[in-house]
């Protein structure tokens, strides 16, 4: 398995350096290439890995592709790659709100997956969700999986979903940065120095988070273990729920995924 990233931006890079961290690669299994040659090079230099100045080079050395450019520079560069692509190839597309079928229209008859990380990639902490085009199989899920389970938690969604898991994972670190600042703001009202706040803000919803995952528990159940009866957590709740809170989530998410379904208008090729 050889790995060609196109596109060394912030993204880029940092599944390179998951790549190369979690050993899913040899270092010279991986070939890195951006528009600013520069970039490209000082990564590989870091990494150990290939350095790629040439697109057409990529498809002969990688028989793995993951596309990380920005929409607007993803149809040139695909009709560009297209002369030197086979069925043996992957095309793994993190390109926001561009769909498998039009990356297929370009490319053929070429197995292609579109994956949708979120920014907590860079600590390969990311949620992580992706879905198959046309001539995509489950062996191509089973790389996939492979390369993105080490960057965080990954599934497989239906392509259909993918604005609302844009609406949810996507948006969502923004959605919890807002929670633990505005948690830890309530503590320093109250007396606590700022720096402590922001640590046990963070950690307390990092803990969370894996309670709802490594238990399996419905969230409801957690929060009713801990708001006992009479206590301060149902002080709390009873203020969050006067205020609407849950119904504000509940519209961002709709809101962002109706955004992403228009911008997705807006990248057509």
């Amino acid at each position: 398995m050889k790995i060609g990233i196109i596109g060394i931006g912030t993204m880029g890079s940092s599944i390179a350096s998951a790549i190369v961290d979690k050993k899913v690669v040899l270092p010279k299994e991986i070939y890195l290439i951006d528009k600013i040659s520069k970039k490209a090079e000082e990564v590989s230099k870091k990494l150990g890995t290939n350095f790629i100045s040439k697109l057409e080079e990529i498809p002969k050395e990688c028989n793995i592709i993951i596309i990380a450019v920005k929409p607007r520079d993803i149809w040139s560069l695909l009709r560009n790659l297209a002369k030197s692509l086979t069925s043996d190839h992957l095309l793994i597309s993190i390109v926001a709100g561009i769909h498998t079928s039009e990356i297929e229209k370009i490319v053929g008859r070429i197995p292609v997956v579109r994956v949708m990380p979120n920014h907590c990639l860079l600590l390969a902490s990311s949620a992580s969700a992706y879905s198959l085009g046309k001539y995509a199989d489950e062996h191509h899920s089973r790389i996939v999986e492979e390369i993105f389970s080490k960057m965080g938690l990954v599934v497989k969604v239906d392509e259909r979903e993918m604005d609302v898991v844009t609406g949810l994972s996507g948006c969502g670190p923004a959605y919890f940065y807002l929670v633990i600042e505005s948690l830890a703001d309530g503590a320093v009202k109250m007396g606590l120095d700022k720096k402590t706040a922001l640590k046990l803000a963070a950690q307390t919803a990092i803990g969370a988070g894996k309670m709802v995952i490594e238990l399996g528990l419905h969230p409801s159940i957690l929060k009713d273990t801990v708001a006992t009866p009479g206590g301060a957590t149902i002080r709390g709740l009873h203020i969050l729920e006067s205020h609407g809170v849950r119904s504000a989530f509940i519209e961002a998410v709709e809101s962002a995924s109706l955004r992403s379904k228009e911008l997705r208008s807006l990248h057509k090729s």
